[in-house]
């Protein structure tokens, strides 16, 4: 008799779980399909943009007599200004590819903005660099394009 109930008891909770899931996902997509724009800048962060420093090949041209490097490729330099003094990166992603004679670089970064910012002032905004890799030579156009960015 004990194990019947548990059985039933068991069966009637997944039940209304299972349902409860269902509301929830039908909540979530008409949510969703409502907004044509969804806003990428959160309360707490922002789109940190990029943008080019610098290129340089992977081996820089060999001295005469000396083993040269066979590495084809170059170090690609990109910085972003935070628009706070306290603020980090707290998430940066890059993806790239050649397409129509240029390299381009897919650049998804947010940054996390710090409270304490209201509060400190800093001679000049704080920036973060970071250097790409990448197997493409270093005499190709480069163009940078920042995602989640509203334009």
């Amino acid at each position: 008799m004990k194990l019947t109930l548990s059985i039933l008891l068991i069966i009637f909770c997944t039940a209304v779980n299972a349902q409860n899931f269902e509301t929830k996902l039908d909540i979530f997509n008409n949510d969703f399909n409502n907004h044509e724009l969804i806003d990428l800048e959160l309360d707490n962060e922002y789109t940190a943009k990029f943008e080019l420093v610098s290129i340089k090949p992977i081996c820089p041209q060999g001295k005469p007599g000396l083993p040269t490097c066979m590495a084809i490729g170059s170090i690609i330099t990109v910085k972003a200004v935070f628009k706070g003094c306290l603020d980090n990166l707290s998430y940066f992603d890059v993806n790239t590819f050649m397409y129509d004679e240029k390299l381009h670089i897919e650049i998804d970064a947010m940054a996390l903005i710090n409270p304490a910012s209201a509060t400190v002032r800093c001679i000049k905004m704080p920036e973060v660099i970071k250097s790409i890799t990448v197997d493409y030579p270093a005499n190709s156009e480069v163009v940078i394009e920042n995602l989640n960015t509203l334009q």
